[in-house]
């Protein structure tokens, strides 16, 4: 079973906090950034506020070891169509992650499948001038 995280994209302060439901319980429990706490105060806070954006974590890792999460985007190199390197963003579709991309394959299996030859390059809050080159 994969591991259950997230991240989320803190919309006001244009940055990650990572390993969101961890961090809000230690902030809370030591009050090291006390307005975090007292303005998120729960998991389900962040989820329902509008200053952020919460990615779940695939249970996948790239072909460098970094972890697939929601929002990021992905490049792979295809030998069978002329040796054309592809981008796409992981999303989470019909309870389950897939890879929204003009590539022919787009279910969640071949995601699974094929994690092991994709590289995460940035995520679409940070770099989404890559998607916008790839079009």
């Amino acid at each position: 079973m994969r591991p259950i995280k997230f991240r989320a994209w803190d919309k006001p302060d244009n940055d990650f906090i990572d390993n969101v439901q961890e961090s809000v319980r230690v902030y809370t429990q030591t009050n090291a950034w006390d307005t975090l706490a007292e303005s998120l105060g729960t998991f389900d806070a962040i989820m329902d506020s509008d200053d952020y954006v919460v990615e779940e974590y695939t249970g996948l890792k790239d072909k460098n070891g970094i972890e697939i999460y929601e929002g990021d985007i992905l490049r792979w190199h295809d030998p069978w169509t002329d040796g054309q390197d592809w981008l796409g963003v992981v999303t989470y579709q019909e309870a389950g992650f897939k890879l929204d991309t003009d590539f022919r394959f787009k279910n969640t299996e071949w995601l699974e499948a094929g994690a092991w030859r994709f590289e995460v390059v940035g995520n679409i809050h940070e770099n989404a001038e890559l998607l916008e080159a790839d079009e």
